[in-house]
């Protein structure tokens, strides 16, 4: 599916390579209660999502200006996907993880919860694409993960694998103002991928246990454009009550 809209100006250009999404369904109620004021969960069949999405990543700023550190580094985010009370879509970030302090030290900035971490991408297998996502959060033993995931077919991207990748923005809540970025990219080349190893805390470390084999996806790379945040309304007590 290609973006409903272009981002201009280009506020941050990215490369997502290797870019697996491991999805986990739970009760809507234990994700709309870690969501800040305005946001509720956008479900599939009665339940919320929640994805782990391990990738490797270059952030350059003003879509020129590479961040110090590594050019290429390892990110990690732990995520589900929300309606905001303007009638959009998109993603909630409960972490990132990545290996350029600076890129977390950024994000912090911008009230988006970024770690610095101890990652890794590494493609095992160059005859089947098998690609193994390990990490460690610094300065937290309990959040760490080791992953291992083989890409097979292409995916038929129905609207239930779309509800899960296409997402166009980004939510970000600073003190009492919910914020907005958008998210520009070609059609994702979707694979369905085969989880042979998975182990991780990043969920319990946000208070969210999943169980069973994830849902699993995979796919080689994207070129993403970010907006510059925007509003989107005040949080209020008043618009969480009516909206949940």
């Amino acid at each position: 599916m290609w973006p409903p809209h272009q981002v201009r100006p280009v506020a941050v250009r990215q490369r997502w390579r290797s870019v697996s999404f491991l999805h986990w369904p739970v009760h809507h109620e234990a994700v709309a209660r870690m969501l800040p004021l305005g946001l509720v969960p956008d479900t599939w069949d009665g339940s919320a999502w929640v994805g782990i999405t391990p990738f490797s990543t270059t952030c350059e700023v003003l879509g020129m200006q590479s961040l110090p550190g590594p050019t290429r580094f390892a990110e990690t985010n732990v995520r589900t996907y929300v309606r905001a009370p303007d009638g959009t879509t998109g993603i909630w970030f409960f972490s990132l993880d990545v290996a350029n302090r600076a890129n977390a030290v950024l994000g912090r900035a911008l009230q988006i919860p970024y770690h610095e971490a101890d990652n890794t991408v590494e493609e095992t297998d160059e005859r089947n694409g098998a690609v193994r996502y390990v990490g460690r959060r610094r300065g937290s033993p309990h959040a760490r993960y080791d992953m291992a995931i083989t890409p097979g077919r292409a995916a038929e991207h129905d609207a239930f694998e779309s509800f899960l990748v296409d997402r166009w923005s980004a939510y970000v809540s600073a003190r009492s103002s919910l914020m907005r970025v958008d998210v520009e990219h070609e059609p994702w080349p979707l694979r369905v991928g085969v989880a042979d190893h998975i182990e991780e805390t990043l969920t319990r470390a946000i208070g969210i246990d999943v169980a069973g084999q994830p849902v699993c996806h995979y796919a080689p790379g994207v070129t993403a454009r970010l907006s510059f945040p925007r509003m989107v309304t005040l949080c209020t007590a008043e618009t969480a009550i009516s909206d949940r």
